[in-house]
């Protein structure tokens, strides 16, 4: 099993609530939710995901949103279930406005707690 960890900073200006601006925000936080995560769970291997929004940088800005991917392995994603969910025309509409898009894949090393 492996982890992904996928965040998206908005890109400053896109950050208002009103026009387009608005829409591209608005479209960051709703386009996982009503595209995205359902192709993902639907790509053989693709275990769970978890949302988190930004509620405090401690010591310096951070990316608005991540998401945690669980993954049976690095292998799925070569899956074209996959390559079809990162590249939909809303997909590309919410990451190419974004100042920094980041995707890292961990593999586990072990568990402390419950």
């Amino acid at each position: 099993m492996v982890s992904m960890a996928a965040a998206v900073s908005p890109h400053p200006h896109h950050r208002g609530h009103g026009g387009p601006r608005g829409r591209v925000r608005a479209d960051q936080a709703d386009v996982p939710l009503d595209e995205h995560i359902p192709m993902l769970l639907e790509v053989p291997g693709w275990r769970r995901i978890r949302r988190f929004r930004l509620v405090r940088a401690v010591d310096a800005p951070g990316p608005e949103f991540l998401s945690v991917h669980e993954l049976a392995g690095p292998e799925v994603l070569e899956e074209p279930g996959y390559q079809a969910a990162i590249s939909t025309p809303w997909h590309d509409r919410v990451v190419a406005p974004a100042l920094r898009r980041e995707r890292r894949v961990f593999g586990l090393r072990n568990a402390i707690g419950a």
